[in-house]
């Protein structure tokens, strides 16, 4: 081996001069500048003394703390989970409802809106045994008549005719109410004075017995289209 060559402890190698570490095993090949830190070969790595003693202090360390987790974790029970909390919101206030308001019917009769009042008429009907030639209006008023009898009536308006003529229409009624026309208006005109407020006319039951027959009728009085007044009367054998 040359003067130069330095010979590693650990292996025995010859390694040179300048070397700081054994080029076979790696060991160190001087002394190390601090007296109290004694290198300590163990096979490639080489740790000083105080290292080691580091190293081993912070592993124990480490140990206690893994060993206390395991006791503690063993011993106190689990946390609860967190309660979310609830920030509570305004109640909802109920809407009153209004009680309705009855009002009482002291009359105690229920209203029928189907029903309908008949229409006023500008004038009136009226049936007698005679006629007064001065004030065309009937004496001895009656709605029955019998053969031998005078058939008298008058219309009697709130204002003048207006017109010449007018048509008488009459209807023979059922006994379930039902209307039959027997003479038609259009074709029974009888002339008036357009002046006048009353007129009247006359004719034999027994005339009206012949056309007509026994029965209940409704004599209707037409102006044109208008209905200007009506009545009832009856025809008996």
């Amino acid at each position: 081996m040359a003067d130069d060559a330095l010979e590693c402890a650990n292996c025995g190698h010859a390694n040179p001069a300048w070397a700081q570490v054994c080029r076979n095993c790696g060991a160190q090949l001087r002394a190390a500048a601090a007296p109290e830190q004694a290198s300590f070969s163990a096979g490639p790595l080489t740790m000083s003394q105080g290292s080691l003693l580091a190293m081993g202090g912070a592993l124990g360390t480490i140990a206690v703390a893994i060993l206390i987790g395991v006791i503690l974790g063993g011993v106190l029970p689990p946390a609860p989970p967190p309660v979310a909390s609830t920030t509570p919101g305004p109640s909802a206030s109920a809407t009153p409802v209004p009680t309705p308001q009855v009002t009482p019917n002291p009359s105690g009769v229920t209203p029928n809106p189907s029903a309908t009042q008949a229409p006023t008429l500008p004038g009136t009907l009226t049936f007698g045994l005679g006629l007064n030639v001065d004030t065309q209006r009937v004496t001895n008023p009656t709605d029955t008549f019998t053969p031998g009898t005078t058939f008298a009536h008058s219309i009697e308006l709130t204002a003048a005719f207006g017109v010449t003529q007018i048509g008488e229409g009459v209807y023979q009624v059922a006994e379930d109410g039902t209307e039959t026309q027997v003479i038609d208006p259009t074709g029974n005109i009888l002339n008036v004075d357009p002046n006048a407020l009353v007129d009247g006319f006359t004719v034999p039951t027994n005339a009206l017995l012949d056309a007509l027959g026994a029965g209940t009728f409704v004599m209707r009085v037409y102006r044109g289209s208008e209905l200007l007044a009506e009545g009832t009367f009856i025809l008996s054998e």
